[in-house]
């Protein structure tokens, strides 16, 4: 490591339990259903991502991954047998993700150079929004089979998976919280989903802090057979 690469780490470190705190403080306000170390965890984990995706630290080996990242295991499962559609918008703090509900520290993928595709590890889908602050408008179907084919008039559409160890897969804003109308389950019980996320708006917004034009995200998701 470089001394001026050891002095960037250094200040990334002092931003990471500044940032942790904050987000904390914040995510146990908004988001009362889950334990209190579990949310100082998730917090504190977003800070880290950024960490890790500056190159300051280590992404977690899938052992290390698996003893600090319990998940739930009880699950009820639903009946899905037909197209279910959630929708909302709202800002989405610069990134969304799509995870089961956690019980401690998420351990979030590396991200790439670019953040354009979504990073994926297998158990997290991680999207990053265009704007810092910029409002994003996503609808989600839930869909019993794949559907044909991409849907037409997208800027960008990525093919994705993530597992659920629970059935309780969930969209998750950047602050830890859930939008108000995409409040339920993605999933009716544990599997591997295929993910397809369509995206508009998105180029346009990236490199400002608020939305130049609207962001908007189709995502459709179904199990793998």
């Amino acid at each position: 490591m470089t001394r001026s690469h050891s002095a960037t780490c250094s200040s990334v470190a002092s931003s990471v339990k500044a940032l942790g705190d904050l987000c904390s403080e914040s995510v146990s306000r908004l988001h009362a259903r889950l334990p209190g170390k579990a949310l100082a965890a998730w917090g504190s984990g977003f800070a880290v991502a950024a960490a890790v995706t500056a190159g300051c630290a280590n992404t977690p080996s899938e052992a290390e991954q698996s003893a600090t990242t319990p998940m739930v295991t009880e699950h009820s499962e639903r009946k899905m047998e037909d197209r279910i559609v959630q929708h909302d918008a709202g800002e989405s703090d610069g990134h969304f993700t799509i995870m089961d509900e956690p019980t401690a520290l998420p351990r979030f993928p590396l991200l790439p150079d670019d953040c354009i595709a979504p990073a994926t590890d297998g158990k997290i889908i991680f999207v990053c929004a265009g704007a810092q602050y910029g409002d994003i408008s996503v609808t989600v179907e839930t869909l019993p089979a794949p559907p044909a084919q991409p849907e037409t008039g997208w800027q960008e559409v990525f093919d994705t998976h993530v597992t659920s160890t629970t059935g309780d897969l969930y969209l998750w804003t950047g602050m830890a919280t859930r939008f108000p109308g995409i409040n339920e389950p993605l999933t009716d019980k544990p599997g591997t989903y295929q993910v397809r996320i369509h995206i508009n708006g998105r180029l346009e917004n990236r490199g400002w802090f608020t939305n130049v034009t609207d962001e908007t995200y189709l995502i459709q998701i179904w199990q793998q057979k």
